[in-house]
C-alpha cells in the first residue's frame, strides 16, 4: 500500500470515531415560547435589578463568582429581584445546562437588570419562578 493510500485509509478511520455532544433540535412547548410567556395568564412583568443568592446560606453572590451554588436538594437557582422602589421579590430559576448550550435558557444567568416574567403564584418558601429575562 502506498503511502498516500494508507494517509486516506486513516483519515477516513478518524471521521468514523464517534464524536461527543448533544444536538440542539427542540421546539417549546405550549405556552413556554418567548413569544408565548408574556401572554400568558398566571404570569406577571417586573423592572428591576437581579443577583444571584448563595442556596446554602441565602447571602448574595458577588459579581464576578462563577460558581453559583444550587438549592440543596433541587435543579434550582436562586435570587433576588431589587425593583425600583426598593421592593424586593425573592425569586426561583430551574436551570438546565442543555438549554443554556442550545441558547433556549431565557432566565439570567448573572447580574443583570432588565424585564423579568414571573409566575403569579409563590413556591412554598414564598418565592417566585422567573420564567424570562430580557435586558433594558
Amino acid at each position: 500500500m502506498s503511502r498516500r493510500a494508507a494517509l486516506l485509509l486513516a483519515l477516513a478511520g478518524a471521521l468514523l470515531v464517534p464524536q461527543t455532544g448533544h444536538a440542539c433540535s427542540f421546539s417549546w412547548s405550549k405556552g413556554s415560547s418567548p413569544r408565548d410567556i408574556p401572554r400568558r395568564g398566571d404570569v406577571f412583568e417586573v423592572r428591576g435589578e437581579f443577583r444571584f443568592v448563595d442556596g446554602r446560606t441565602g447571602e448574595d453572590i458577588p459579581e464576578g463568582v462563577s460558581e453559583v451554588q444550587f438549592e440543596p436538594g433541587t435543579g434550582d437557582l436562586l435570587g433576588r429581584i431589587v425593583r425600583k422602589n426598593g421592593r424586593v421579590m425573592r425569586t426561583r430559576q430551574f436551570y438546565s445546562e442543555i438549554s443554556v448550550d442550545c441558547q433556549a435558557y431565557l432566565a439570567p444567568l448573572a447580574a443583570a437588570t432588565g424585564r423579568f416574567w414571573l409566575e403569579k403564584r409563590r413556591g412554598k418558601d414564598g418565592r417566585y419562578r422567573i420564567l424570562m429575562w430580557k435586558p433594558d
